[in-house]
């Protein structure tokens, strides 16, 4: 049973040390646990999905995940706001994901016009 996100972060201060682990959460990790918390508790797995994007502000990858989270929660001005990160970020790196983060950015936008 998931007891939320503060005991993974206790879990995993506890741990690190011991196991060699790195000194954060790795972001896959974050990822995948938002997404596994999607289907439970969306507030939840936005936590997740935030807590990557403070962690690993510079991943395009963690802000469309987070951008999906608000989505699921309907949220579209918060969804808008983290794809337009991922947008900034993989203009920079010159990301081959570039045009799936604007596509989606359009996507976005049509669901607030509705």
């Amino acid at each position: 049973m998931f007891e939320g996100l503060d005991s993974v972060k206790t879990h995993y201060d506890s741990i690190k040390d011991n196991v060699g682990a790195p000194e954060q959460i790795l972001e896959s990790v974050l990822n995948e646990l938002g997404y596994l918390l999607l289907w439970q508790s969306i507030d939840e797995a936005i936590d997740a999905f935030a807590l990557a994007t403070e962690l690993y502000p510079l991943s395009e990858n963690a802000w469309n995940s987070l951008s999906d989270g608000y989505l699921e929660a309907k949220s579209y001005g918060k969804a808008l706001a983290a794809i337009k990160k991922s947008i900034d970020i993989a203009k920079k790196h010159q990301s081959k994901n570039l045009e799936y983060f604007q596509g989606k950015h359009k996507g976005v936008l049509s669901k607030m016009k509705n």
